[in-house]
């Protein structure tokens, strides 16, 4: 949360926090952030990351969302760097490279080539890329599916017209073992995915 509140931008912006019936010490950690005016939290039974997400996308007022998955870090700068692109190339989508670390370690690094793109240079995921606002007003994220992010990928990058990457880091992927993509690997549901 506070690699997302310490963004130094010219650009307003507000953090919408979805606690989504967190069972650890998520609660009382967002509850710091209440007092700060730029920050909207709402606390639901858990619904599951699709449905979060969604209720989220339902109190949006802006030109563009990011979306950071609650384990990871957004890079210093990253919410200046890819707004500065998406105006200046009135872009739909704008993605920089991000890396892999565990442990505090970084173990991998995906970069990107600066410049205009095509969607197929993109990462499948939601997070760590700035995505136009209005595409949300006849989209959402398919609720009670693992891997939602390949169905709404799939959708949505047939839709789009602009994409610009970026060769800078904006992004922090933690490589989680206890995470739903390395522990979903031997459950039927991975066929959803397909």
């Amino acid at each position: 949360m506070n690699s997302v509140i310490d963004q130094q931008t010219k650009y307003s912006y507000r953090t919408i926090i979805i606690d989504d019936g967190s069972t650890d010490k998520s609660t009382k950690i967002i509850e710091k952030f209440s007092r700060n005016a730029s920050v909207l939290i709402i606390k639901q039974k858990n619904r599951g990351l699709s449905v979060a997400r969604n209720v989220g996308l339902d109190c949006v007022d802006a030109r563009y969302v990011l979306f950071v998955d609650s384990d990871d870090i957004l890079a210093d700068g990253a919410v200046e760097i890819l707004i500065d692109k998406a105006f200046e190339n009135d872009a739909d989508i704008v993605e920089g490279g991000f890396d892999t670390f565990k442990d505090g370690k970084i173990v991998s690094q995906t970069k990107r080539m600066a410049g205009l793109s095509t969607v197929s240079s993109l990462s499948g995921f939601p997070w760590g890329k700035v995505i136009r606002a209005t595409y949300f007003k006849n989209l959402s994220f398919p609720a009670g599916y693992l891997f939602e992010d390949t169905i709404f990928s799939l959708i949505l990058y047939q839709m789009v017209q602009t994409v610009y990457t970026l060769n800078e880091q904006t992004y922090k992927y933690r490589l989680n073992p206890k995470g739903l993509n390395l522990n979903s690997k031997q459950t039927p549901n991975r066929v959803d995915s397909f």
